[in-house]
């Protein structure tokens, strides 16, 4: 029988409801006739999947997510040029296809999450395609690759390791610079990894949602000077100097001064305001779409509830991280 633990936040701090299938994670089924999510998961320092399920029936309690950098980093390869119910569907056949079983909850099968060497020993690029990976098919065999290959020369660690090991010896520049060297990740989704697999908090993915906020609502552009500026800090990174957007880039630098130390997860909530509702697995087998997968609900919002919100996400925030 399960027997349900209670951790104390308030839900206009943090409603499951609004973050687990908005685009930071791709996994999260709903059983919509529970309201119970679950998927699985590494808990604090396991190396192994468990299933985990969150509810939140409460307005005070749910009964947070870390995400682990390597599901996180193949995840938003998927992400590019693509909708948040295409991107769930491509993670779980990354699952079903190529992870291994944990167990089952009702009629729902769990699987793990696939590592490098269970994605270069078993897939192929082909059959990522025939599974709708188009393009990215490439881009994950490629990185996957390219992560045995890295990890190597770090004991053969696991992937998450030495992700973690590559985060904590370098600062964002450096960090961003040696995600864009794998095949498929540029600027934002090197930044989406780096806040949501490897709790850079501060980092500020944009996107054209992102831009369209920091222009409408705080008047953030450019000028030609700021952009010769930024071009000039990136002279000796070669990566990021040819990747990068400038324009994107500033309004990241911008964001960052203007939310603070959390800005990245003030700018999560504001992406979901934005783009409006969420999209993702449940337990019949579908993939859910938000009503306006393709269109963004135009959102004012004012200074003091700007800040109201980097409040109530930083405590938020660091009550997940005492109760892990």
């Amino acid at each position: 029988m399960l027997q349900w633990g209670k951790v104390y936040i308030p839900r206009r701090e943090l409603c499951l409801a609004n973050v687990l299938q908005a685009g930071q994670a791709f996994r999260w089924i709903l059983n919509e006739k529970t309201e119970e999510y679950s998927t699985t998961m590494k808990i604090a320092n396991s190396p192994d999947y468990s299933i985990v399920m969150l509810r939140q029936h409460d307005d005070s309690f749910i009964e947070i997510l870390g995400q682990e950098p390597w599901e996180t980093l193949v995840s938003f390869i998927c992400s590019t040029n693509n909708n948040i119910s295409r991107i769930t569907k491509m993670c779980h056949a990354l699952c079903t296809n190529y992870g291994k079983m944990i167990g089952n909850l009702g009629s729902t099968e769990y699987y793990s999450f696939p590592s490098s060497e269970d994605l270069v020993e078993n897939a192929t690029e082909h059959e990522l395609r025939e599974l709708g990976f188009g393009y990215r098919a490439k881009y994950i065999i490629d990185t996957a690759s390219k992560m045995v290959e890295d990890k190597k020369h770090y004991d053969n660690c696991s992937d998450t390791e030495f992700l973690t090991k590559l985060a904590k010896s370098n600062d964002y520049d450096g960090l961003r610079e040696q995600l864009m060297s794998y095949s498929g990740i540029g600027p934002k989704v090197a930044d989406c990894i780096c806040l949501m697999g490897m709790k850079k908090d501060e980092v500020v993915p944009v996107d054209v949602h992102v831009a369209r906020i920091a222009e409408r609502d705080y008047k953030i552009r450019a000028t030609n000077t700021d952009l010769l500026k930024l071009k000039e800090l990136y002279k000796e990174q070669p990566i990021t100097r040819k990747k990068v957007n400038l324009q994107l880039d500033f309004i990241r630098r911008k964001l960052h001064t203007q939310w603070g130390s959390y800005a990245g997860w003030a700018q999560g909530i504001l992406f979901f305001r934005e783009v409006g509702g969420t999209s993702g697995a449940n337990t019949t087998g579908k993939i859910k779409k938000r009503k306006n997968e393709e269109e963004s609900v135009k959102v004012e919002v004012n200074e003091q509830e700007h800040n109201d919100i980097i409040h109530k996400t930083k405590r938020s925030r660091v009550k997940s991280e005492q109760t892990n």
